[in-house]
């Protein structure tokens, strides 16, 4: 905020000065998170809070873009938490509401969770609440279907050598058009889905 008589939230400018002059001090530590979704004047002024003598900048992303400073600072992938601990975090939230839960409801629910401890503290809230019947479906831990949508590219594609080696145009247009088609559906089943990567 502001220090005049009516204080009001700082601008983007204001509070990347603020933060400049903060950073002139040793051994501070810069922490970005949702770093992927910053906007490229805030990467400019990484680029020069990098700079800057004693500062060590931390960028938290999911996914990890190969782009702009994530391709020039170390990299550091963070395990997924194990069940084991998800499950011991969710023992203890329902114990915090006074609840106790057998080790398979526990198990149950914990496949809601995606191994997110914040869904899987909500899971227990809902537990709680008489709403755990609903699926929260809010994960996105699931099988990738790609490498099976290229095989049957692949096959269509087979067939449509199959059908100019035969000389056979009826089998060989037909292949051309529905590789076409696949092609396209792949591409469309990728442009929506790529925002959707979130845990």
């Amino acid at each position: 905020m502001t220090q005049d008589e009516k204080p009001k939230a700082l601008t983007a400018a204001q509070l990347r000065e603020a933060l400049t002059k903060r950073l002139t001090r040793k051994r501070t530590v810069l922490i970005c998170d949702d770093a992927h979704r910053w906007s490229a004047s805030l990467w400019y002024w990484l680029e020069d809070v990098l700079r800057a003598e004693g500062v060590l900048l931390l960028l938290v992303a999911s996914p990890c873009p190969p782009k702009e400073l994530f391709v020039k600072m170390p990299r550091i992938e963070l395990p997924l938490i194990r069940d084991e601990d998800i499950r011991k975090l969710m023992m203890t939230e329902a114990e915090s509401y006074g609840i106790q839960l057998a080790a398979s409801e526990v198990a149950e629910l914990q496949q809601r969770s995606g191994n997110n401890p914040a869904l899987a503290k909500r899971v227990i809230r809902e537990t709680v609440l008489g709403i755990a019947e609903t699926a929260t479906g809010d994960h996105y831990q699931y099988i990738d279907g790609t490498p099976f949508l290229i095989g049957l590219i692949s096959l269509i594609g087979i067939i449509r050598f199959a059908g100019l080696g035969m000389g056979d145009k009826v089998l060989y247009v037909l292949g051309g058009i529905i590789t076409l088609i696949a092609v396209t559906l792949r591409g469309l089943l990728y442009a929506a889905n790529r925002g959707r990567r979130r845990l």
